[in-house]
């Protein structure tokens, strides 16, 4: 009754189609001149010939081996300027994805998920304010300047006690900060965008700013075109990031970060879409005395999104924004040497408009404000030897605010029983919710780590994805309030990490296992715009993920890169859904392989590749249909009980870099999905009209093979 149909223009077999991508990654690979020498031993060859790269190597590896916290990962930023890029954008959601328990939420996108959750179930902090589209052109590139980028860490196990919001991972991003003794530019041209940077001194040593900007131009193009359709449309995003930073003294320093992205999409007449990311972050960090130090920290965050469509003269137009406005204070006591002792408090205040529509006379908003206070302790530090603790206490107190109509819902079939109306400063209910994190980090040998984590985390702001596609960026939020409870998640992890002696190579092995109450999905029969009110649109339920996690690095020679592995189990159980029984979840995937490569060829010349491979992600598909009238209408009776095609692509990069008197010239040349295989981006369900039972698939493919190229010089 069900079929998918194979990709247009591959038409080998799954499992010859696996040995031809298995085969042209080892062939580009090998295919890179290699240094070798027969006669001598592989201690000998490290000494002679990479002695330099084994000691920038060593500390990498020591950093990961020492980590004491279960499932963080530090992510290395030069490498990714190294990785194979689409359309010549260096993109830091794509390279996370890369990463052993993370996969992408779909082809081409910036969404990200981790360890069995949803992209909804992540935190991005970006400068420590919240953002919540991290990509550009519904996710084709990250929303994240790499010019701009200092450091960054995602935590996919336990988060440390300072950080909250996400059940299934933080993703932590700071901008770096303006040189405070030379002045320094960059611009980059791509094929379909073109960036800047300057940075430098305001005054010397005391203050610097950093300031970029980036802009496609596939508008300009489209202009071009002899079909008034495209000629009138308009296809852009641009970014722009902004941090001035103030150091008075030694002990004091104050820094101001502005961020703003805005995509849109439209189709003159018709259709229009805008998408608008906005932060500001004001740091102020002061060295009390040798021992204390404190970081008091005032954010604002708001994501907006505005969807029109023009019918017959009359427009029809959806809204919907989330805003948040935080202030954040932390105190560190260093006790000792490896010891130290952490204490702080936060709260934060949110607006939400989950959707505002109008249609000819019809208006309606559904829109929730709530406080959500936070307050934190935690120790790190070594109990002996070769025993560390690293343990933590987060109390989390939201309370949802009146202002808006609440309900009282039939949780059966999702009516409304009872509409109830407070005052804006009126609390409609409070929840309060202990959240312990624990990690034991035990050094067998020197260079070995085994790691124990546990961590119990809530998340009270709940975006819910549009089911209707695999990868459009359509989301609306609500947040926890007299039905909707908070997401509590309970995740355990247990570690291995070691390193050869002269950490050439290094091996992780990670299992875990996380069960999560409250998680949201769809009601039966419901799409993404069939209510207003969110709490007639969902149902809670709960949910569990368990996987194992495998990496190997090789960290020194010409040739570096890793092997990640991920093996991983998704399922959900609501209540009055998929006749209340466990169901795979939408974002389950079982196997997840990506293998990275790079090549320092000479001072000038760097290659790269990268292969990926994925299971297909679950669905959910028509089981029958049935005729009314001239309409056929389909019947939906498991929830994911298919799967989609499995994806995977080969990706290879080269870098040339030329130190010029004065200035420095890179060109980067990529091939994305180098033996043109179509991935689904979406998936649509239609009427088979040559078999009366039958029902058939229709797969929208993203891109095939894409070349790029782009040049940049910096000064």
């Amino acid at each position: 009754m069900f079929h998918i149909s194979p990709s247009p223009k591959l038409f080998l077999p799954p499992a010859k189609k696996l040995i031809v991508c298995a085969l042209v990654f080892l062939t580009c690979v090998s295919a890179l001149p290699q240094r070798i020498i027969h006669s001598k031993d592989t201690a000998a060859i490290i000494e002679e010939d990479t002695l330099t790269e084994v000691v920038v190597a060593s500390s990498i590896v020591r950093s990961r081996i020492e980590n004491n916290t279960a499932g963080a990962e530090k992510i290395d930023l030069k490498l990714v300027s190294k990785t194979p890029v689409l359309f010549g954008e260096r993109d830091i959601m794509k390279s996370i994805q890369l990463l052993p328990g993370v996969k992408s939420s779909g082809e081409g996108t910036a969404g990200f998920q981790v360890r069995g959750g949803t992209a909804a179930q992540n935190l991005v902090l970006f400068d420590n304010a919240v953002v919540y589209n991290s990509g550009h052109l519904m996710g084709l590139f990250s929303a994240f300047n790499d010019d701009v980028l200092g450091n960054a860490t995602l935590y996919k196990g336990v988060v440390p006690a300072q950080m909250g919001g996400g059940v299934s991972s933080v993703f932590d991003i700071a901008t770096r900060q303006g040189s405070l003794y030379n002045y320094h530019a960059a611009l980059s041209l791509g094929l379909i965008s073109a960036k800047f940077m300057l940075e430098g001194p305001i005054v010397e040593d005391k203050a610097s700013f950093l300031i970029a900007g980036r802009r496609s131009y596939l508008d300009i193009f489209m202009k071009c075109s002899n079909d008034t359709k495209i000629k009138d449309s308009e296809l852009f995003f641009y970014d722009i990031n902004a941090k001035v930073n103030f150091r008075p003294s030694s002990k004091h320093n104050f820094s101001l970060a502005f961020f703003r992205s805005i995509d849109r999409i439209a189709l003159k007449n018709r259709v229009s879409m805008d998408w608008v990311n906005t932060s500001f972050s004001f740091r102020w960090f002061a060295t009390n005395s040798r021992r204390l130090f404190s970081t008091f920290m005032l954010s604002f965050s708001k994501f907006a999104n505005e969807d029109e469509i023009t019918i017959l003269n009359n427009s029809h137009s959806f809204k919907a924004f989330t805003q948040h406005a935080t202030l954040n204070y932390n105190l560190l006591f260093q006790l000792a040497e490896k010891q130290q002792f952490r204490i702080g408090c936060q709260s934060m205040f949110s607006n939400v408009v989950s959707a505002e529509i109008e249609m000819y006379s019809f208006h309606e908003k559904e829109q929730r404000k709530a406080f959500q206070n936070d307050c934190w302790i935690s120790y790190e530090g070594f109990i002996c030897d070769k025993l560390s603790l690293n343990a933590g206490l987060r109390l989390n107190h939201f309370l949802a605010l009146g202002g808006a109509p609440f309900y009282n819902i039939n949780d059966e079939n999702g009516q409304i029983i009872d509409t109830l109306n407070y005052k804006s400063t009126e609390i409609v209910k409070q929840y309060f919710t202990p959240e312990p994190r624990i990690n034991l980090i035990f050094h067998p040998a020197e260079l070995q780590t085994i790691k124990l984590g546990y961590a119990h985390t809530a998340q009270n702001i709940h975006p819910v994805k549009n089911s209707a596609s695999m990868s459009i960026p359509f989301d609306r939020f609500t947040m926890s309030s007299n039905v909707v409870k908070p997401m509590l998640a309970n995740q355990f992890s247990l570690g291995y990490v070691v390193a050869t002696p002269r950490s050439l190579f290094d091996f992780s092995f990670e299992a875990y296992y996380k069960d999560i109450d409250n998680v949201l999905d769809f009601r039966d029969g419901k799409m993404f715009s069939s209510e207003m009110q969110m709490e007639k649109l969902v149902k809670a339920g709960k949910g569990k993920a368990y996987g194992f996690e495998f990496c190997t690095h090789k960290n020194a020679g010409h040739l570096t890169g890793w092997l990640s592995y991920t093996l991983s189990w998704t399922k959900n159980k609501i209540e009055g859904v998929s006749n209340s029984r466990w169901y795979t979840a939408p974002n389950d995937r079982r196997h997840d392989l990506s293998i990275v490569a790079t090549y320092d060829f000479s001072p000038k010349w760097q290659f790269s590749a990268s292969w990926c491979f994925a299971s297909g992600q679950a669905l959910t598909a028509p089981n029958a249909k049935f005729g009314l009238l001239d309409d056929v209408y389909f019947s939906y009776n498991e929830r994911s009980g298919y799967r989609g095609p499995a994806t995977h692509h080969l990706d290879i990069g080269a870098n040339r870099t030329v130190k010029h008197k004065h200035f420095t010239s890179v060109w980067s040349f990529s091939i994305y999905n180098l033996y043109n295989q179509y991935n689904p981006y979406m998936i649509q369900f239609e009427n088979d009209n040559e078999s009366p039972t039958g029902v058939k698939a229709q797969i929208f493919a993203l891109y095939g093979i894409v070349p790029s190229a782009s040049y940049t010089i910096k000064f």
